[in-house]
């Protein structure tokens, strides 16, 4: 099957603080196989320095920059991209993450050929060297009371259809943005996941996601204020996710 050359991916990288990661996370984008594509950097620090690193990026014709006024956030800076795109399909990449040469070519065809308006991938985890520690294997399918167990998608392995993103933007909220988006659309279909592995997921010690407590206070209220669940079984989804992570961390570490 040939993907359409109508079929416009537009990729969001959200940009704060990443100069050690960002050219090669950046180059992983721009040199895909797939080549409709269109890059958005949203820079999420309105200061000079930013500003005087990213400048030579904007002389690539397929990319756009966009600078925030004042720091808003990876979930807000997201929806900017999502805002600004002109892509059919928005795929996110994160600026200390890593793709394959063919992870938008591949993915895009087998969404297309199952009339899919959301997709995954298996990712590999990497530490700040670029060596595999461990690697997430995609469910082919996530239920949202599958997905309540634990976040199992990375969020830079996604190709979603655009008008379904929009329907679902980012929470403002520090950590677990992307846990809420998936939660919400998996309401309506079960998520689909490739088993190849088309990206890789950068473990690093700055990284929010490796903030414990605040990890753990937002995973709460992804279940009591997103989800609108009662605050009992909050605390008990929190529980199980904990469990799960727990889990996840263990297999991860098998599957590497």
């Amino acid at each position: 099957m040939t993907v359409k050359k109508n079929n416009l991916v537009s990729i969001i990288m959200p940009f704060y603080k990443k100069e050690r990661y960002f050219k090669e996370a950046y180059n992983s984008a721009v040199k895909q196989t797939y080549k409709n594509i269109e890059i958005i950097i949203v820079c999420d620090e309105n200061t000079e320095r930013a500003k005087k690193f990213l400048k030579n990026y904007e002389k690539n014709k397929k990319t756009k920059i966009y600078y925030n006024s004042k720091n808003l956030g990876v979930a807000l800076s997201r929806n900017i991209g999502i805002k600004k795109s002109k892509g059919k399909f928005i795929a996110f990449l994160d600026c200390d993450d890593l793709w394959k040469k063919n992870k938008i070519e591949i993915q895009l065809k087998w969404m297309l050929m199952n009339n899919l308006n959301f997709s995954h991938t298996s990712y590999d985890i990497i530490n700040e060297k670029g060596e595999k520690i461990g690697k997430q294997n995609a469910k082919k399918s996530l239920s949202y009371n599958a997905l309540l167990k634990c976040c199992y998608i990375g969020t830079s392995s996604v190709i979603v259809l655009k008008t379904l993103i929009q329907k679902n933007l980012f929470k403002n909220i520090s950590t677990q943005e992307d846990y809420i988006t998936w939660l919400n659309i998996s309401k309506k279909k079960s998520l689909n996941g490739m088993y190849l592995t088309l990206s890789s997921w950068r473990s690093s010690h700055n990284s929010l996601s490796r903030n414990f407590y605040t990890k753990l206070i937002n995973a709460f209220l992804v279940y009591y204020k997103y989800q609108k669940i009662n605050f009992v079984t909050s605390v008990y989804r929190l529980l199980v996710l904990v469990f799960f992570n727990i889990l996840k961390k263990i297999q991860n570490k098998i599957n590497a």
